[in-house]
């Protein structure tokens, strides 16, 4: 039902659930969604947009709407899917990429041109070269002080 990967102990997870499925199988409830962030959270661990679908027996399952790595980091439980269109779900797997290779590259006294640059290219590598921070032929681009190619 549970792994052990999160900030509320998976066996209280796991304990809540229990519980909760004793008392919908004592009113005959075959399962219930959960869809309010606070009752997400208690019941799963996470807080992230999403369903969580309750069997009365069984593994819940989780339906994450966003934040879907979040969610699987966050969440013990072992059925965690993303309920998002694929090429969401992709471009928003290489925008964590791309801030990843940023936060572990930027340092004090590096030029904003040359981050934007960094960022573009990371994009391009991922597949998202026409689409990365705006449509095809209307990129936004880092502009202000700091380019070293402006003289």
């Amino acid at each position: 039902m549970v792994s052990s990967n999160t900030p509320i102990p998976a066996a209280e997870i796991q304990h809540r659930c229990i519980r909760l499925q004793q008392a919908m199988q004592a009113n005959g409830i075959d399962a219930g969604l959960i869809i309010q962030p606070v009752d997400l959270l208690y019941f799963s661990g996470t807080a992230q947009n999403g369903v969580l679908c309750m069997p009365s027996h069984g593994d819940p399952i989780l339906f994450v709407k966003r934040y879907f790595p979040r969610a699987r980091k966050e969440s013990p439980l072992d059925r965690v899917f993303a309920i998002m269109p694929s090429e969401a779900s992709a471009a928003s797997q290489a925008a964590m990429t791309i801030q990843q290779e940023l936060l572990a590259s930027i340092r004090p006294g590096m030029c904003a041109h040359d981050i934007d640059h960094q960022s573009v290219a990371t994009a391009r590598a991922l597949g998202f070269k026409d689409s990365y921070l705006g449509v095809c032929g209307h990129q936004l681009s880092f502009v202000g002080h700091g380019d070293r190619n402006k003289q």
